[in-house]
């Protein structure tokens, strides 16, 4: 196998690296069926990516070859397809995408180099903007944060997809510790919005918060000094992360 998972009622949604996608009881582990998408020999870093819009019985699959499905997973009818191979390889045979997201009607992708806003229902791109990026974007209700590969933090109007503020991370670090080294900070893993605050976290074990409506930094922690290897998890008030030992860290 080779997606995320997916868990709809008593079903299990996953992929198998040759972008097949099967539907197993959670209970039992038997197959109830399975759907075949457009094969690839080569094999990259993305793997397989779902979405599931329980309200409206709508399964997206974003698979390694670069196409975008809308499938009825009760009906397992199609809904659209849109292909992404051409914005995202530059005459390469390889895809690099990113997981996709999803927020009200909006179904956001980024393949690598470009981001793309489409509407659920028709498959229509409201709109679109070239910001390579390398880790997975993140939707609040209203708007769109990402940090680009040239490290800037960068926040964007859901809808209409305008540059609300953008931040050099870099130059945020100076102006918060002019002591404190860029270089010790790595590269940026992952993305998310904590109690209404930005964390960026980074692969040597920083946690760097930022305010969310203008893109300051706030704050700068080290909270790993084997660095991080998971992406963060939050439950019952507290954070849990892996460090490169495959020790489990727990904070407030």
């Amino acid at each position: 196998f080779r997606s995320n998972i997916k868990i709809v009622n008593d079903t299990l949604i996953l992929a198998n690296q040759d972008n097949v996608i099967f539907s197993i009881d959670k209970y039992t582990g038997e197959k109830k069926w399975e759907f075949s998408s457009s094969f690839t020999f080569l094999k990259t870093n993305f793997e397989n990516s779902f979405l599931i819009d329980e309200k409206n019985n709508l399964l997206f699959f974003l698979n390694t070859s670069g196409e975008l499905y809308s499938i009825n997973y009760l009906t397992r009818k199609i809904n659209w397809v849109l292909n992404f191979k051409n914005s995202s390889t530059s005459g390469s045979e390889l895809f690099k995408g990113l997981p996709l997201v999803l927020e009200d009607n909006n179904l956001v992708v980024h393949t690598g180099n470009t981001i793309f806003n489409y509407d659920i229902f028709s498959g229509e791109k409201k709109w679109s903007k070239n910001i390579p990026i390398n880790t997975k974007t993140v939707l609040s209700r209203t708007h769109v944060f990402l940090i680009s590969k040239s490290n800037f933090l960068i926040c964007l109007d859901l809808v209409s997809g305008k540059f609300i503020w953008s931040k050099n991370v870099d130059e945020q670090i100076k102006i918060f510790n002019k002591k404190k080294l860029i270089s010790k900070i790595g590269s940026l893993k992952n993305l998310l919005i904590v109690d209404n605050k930005i964390f960026l976290f980074s692969e040597k074990g920083f946690l760097l918060i930022f305010n969310l409506k203008n893109g300051n930094i706030v704050d700068v922690y080290k909270i790993s000094k084997k660095g991080i290897l998971s992406k963060p998890i939050f439950a019952d008030g507290f954070m849990f992360v892996l460090n490169k030992n495959n020790k489990l860290l727990k904070f407030n």
